[in-house]
């Protein structure tokens, strides 16, 4: 469980937290406890996690607009600026559209990062605590070695940010 990572966000914890929540998280235990426990937050620029009711709210009108891939892709975060980050309903994996492509055509246009919310959320806090302390890491090549590539030796072919 990646319960453990997440202590780095206790001020973004919910003051009311989500009892039951709706089966449409049911997919992704992970993913269900963040939305269940915590506000909407920001966990580096490129990543802004939708928490319970605006995950609700963009999936309703995902659902509208696009059924074909809402059917098996939950919108679970963006980055402010129109890219977006989903994940998978059967396979749990996390993909990234960016928005420069326009409108959704096709499955092949996602990127897919062949980890789940539980990963992602590790390799994500792995990146901020790199951006917070970024003046203090004499070696950022040494730091992902350690902290991100263990995780995920090709998460830097697909993730569509520059890092430092």
């Amino acid at each position: 469980m990646m319960i453990d990572i997440l202590d780095k966000l206790s001020d973004d914890k919910k003051q009311q937290l989500i009892k039951k929540p709706k089966a449409c998280f049911g997919f992704d235990e992970n993913y269900q406890y963040f939305v269940c426990h915590y506000r909407q937050v920001e966990i580096i620029c490129d990543v802004v996690i939708y928490d319970y009711e605006q995950a609700i709210n963009h999936n309703r009108y995902f659902e509208k607009e696009y059924a074909h891939f809402a059917k098996e892709l939950w919108l679970f975060a963006d980055n402010c600026c129109g890219d977006e980050w989903f994940l998978h309903k059967t396979t749990k994996q996390v993909l990234f559209y960016d928005h420069e492509q326009g409108e959704y055509s096709s499955f092949d246009d996602f990127v897919k990062f062949d980890v789940d919310f539980g990963q992602f959320m590790h390799l994500i806090m792995a990146l901020r605590e790199f951006q917070l302390n970024e003046h203090a890491i004499k070696n950022p090549q040494d730091y992902f070695n350690k902290h991100i590539l263990p995780l995920n030796p090709i998460f830097f072919d697909n993730y569509p940010y520059e890092i430092y």
